[in-house]
């Protein structure tokens, strides 16, 4: 008698952690094809073909990253040259560093201004629930 009950308890419980592992594995298999098509859709390259594999996307956009890095680094030296020409010589390097790291402190904040619209806040995957006196274990 008590043994069937048991064996039951345990069925049952063995069920709940299977159903449980199978909902978090669907869960993350979602949030992971979710997060694919977001990057794809924020490399132009992807973004207008139909049909990308995700071998693709990650490479298309570790090349865009390249592209963009690349570009800001020539209009960086631009802005710098023309900056230069006009400004007297006298100025040493240690009079320039300052100035230099300020605006690469700005673009950073800026960067990370812009890009926290995008980002989806963090979700909790498990609420811990406040136990009564009542269920509390003695």
């Amino acid at each position: 008698m008590f043994s069937n009950e048991s064996s039951d308890g345990k069925q049952l419980q063995d069920f709940r952690s299977r159903e449980m592992r199978n909902r978090v594995r669907n869960y993350k298999k979602q949030m992971k094809t979710l997060e694919y098509s977001r990057l794809r859709s924020l490399v132009p390259s992807t973004a207008c073909r139909p049909r990308v594999s995700k071998i693709e996307v990650i490479e298309e956009a570790i090349k865009y990253i390249a592209f963009l890095q690349a570009t800001l680094s020539s209009r960086l030296e631009e802005s710098n040259e023309n900056s230069n020409s006009q400004e007297t010589e006298e100025r040493t390097e240690s009079e320039r560093k300052p100035k230099i790291l300020r605006q690469k402190r700005q673009r950073f904040a800026s960067y990370m201004i812009k890009t926290q619209k995008h980002t989806v806040p963090a979700r909790r995957k498990f609420s811990r629930q406040k136990t009564t006196e009542s269920e509390q274990p003695r």
